[in-house]
């Protein structure tokens, strides 16, 4: 829907989800539902397809799933990150090395992305700033899909897509609260609009030094 129907040349969006969310689930079922829909999506695949997929993991058939590819990738305070997996249960903020062994994962996990990202966006200026981060994936996706198309169309088919009552309610209007969470919290503490990290000061200070290279590195210091 971003890009303007005239330039599109037939080509079809095939929208795949989350890849391998099975995987994360343990979920049998799923992983059968995904096996299916990737069958009957494959099938209708062709040198015209564009395919849209979310993956946190790093999976290299994703690179040689069609013939070009165009990597956008996010990155957040891993103290933020690791704070919001502790308030949604995913890991326990009594054992250290969980939450040590967590945050070295999620840094592997974006660096090994970053390599092959056209687009490496910093998640708390995505929510702040949304119309700079669309339009930036906007650019990109248009230089691989239209080449041709000249700067003043683009530019009319962003101000169309951006303004259209559609996309503002399927895409900013959902993300609403959270980016209200976000405004209101401070960079000293929870990015999910918390008071305070889930652990002491003690585990606060360990993670701090632990991460502080990479948060030096990416300006959250």
């Amino acid at each position: 829907s971003l890009l303007n129907q005239k330039h599109m040349r037939g080509s079809r969006l095939h929208n795949l989800g989350y890849w391998m969310q099975h995987v994360h689930s343990n979920d049998a079922e799923l992983g059968q539902r995904f096996k299916r829909t990737m069958k009957q999506k494959l099938d209708t695949w062709d040198k015209h397809s564009i395919v849209v997929v979310k993956s946190h993991d790093f999976d290299e058939n994703l690179l040689t799933l069609c013939n070009n590819y165009i990597v956008v990738t996010t990155y957040r305070d891993p103290l933020d990150v690791v704070s919001s997996y502790v308030h949604r249960h995913w890991i326990s903020n009594s054992s250290m090395a969980t939450m040590r062994a967590t945050v070295k994962h999620i840094l592997n996990r974006h660096a090994t992305w970053a390599r092959y990202a056209s687009i490496n966006t910093q998640y708390e200026t995505a929510t702040h700033n949304l119309f700079a981060t669309v339009s930036e994936m906007f650019f990109a996706l248009a230089s691989k899909i239209i080449p041709d198309a000249t700067k003043a169309d683009l530019l009319t088919t962003l101000d169309k897509v951006w303004s259209d009552p559609t996309f503002q309610q399927n895409y900013i209007l959902r993300i609403g609260d959270h980016v209200k969470a976000d405004m209101r919290s401070t960079f000293t503490g929870s990015s999910d609009g918390l008071s305070e990290y889930p652990f002491d000061d003690n585990v606060l200070n360990i993670l701090t030094e632990y991460t502080r290279p990479w948060r030096t590195a990416m300006g959250y210091v």
